[in-house]
């Protein structure tokens, strides 16, 4: 069985989430408390998706310049959409979401 990156005593963070989140692979995170979403439409509140949210924890990942330059060229277009695009959001994000859920929810 894997151990916990953080001791279940040692009690939750946000240094604790962000640092985390940077070891998977996250570029930067940040955390707000959901009344920054006053005044936003519905459709953009995440309050109207999980009303009993005190937070939101956001995560960027960045896109290699390199995997942008062929397109601009006109020289190798499958960089961005297979390495950048598709990585990111297939491998890299889940895999950090994953983490991070599981550490939040062991506390």
């Amino acid at each position: 069985m894997e151990s916990n990156k953080f001791s279940e005593s040692s009690g939750l963070t946000s240094a604790k989430i962000k640092r985390l989140a940077r070891e998977y692979g996250a570029d930067a995170v940040g955390i707000a408390s959901m009344s920054r979403f006053e005044g936003a439409p519905k459709e953009l509140d995440p309050r109207y998706i999980h009303p009993q949210a005190k937070s939101m924890i956001g995560f960027i990942f960045r896109i290699p310049r390199g995997y942008l330059r062929g397109v601009e060229e006109g020289t190798n277009f499958y960089m961005y959409p297979s390495m950048g695009y598709a990585s990111i959001n297939e491998n890299v994000a889940p895999f950090v979401l994953h983490n991070v859920g599981r550490l939040i929810e062991d506390h």
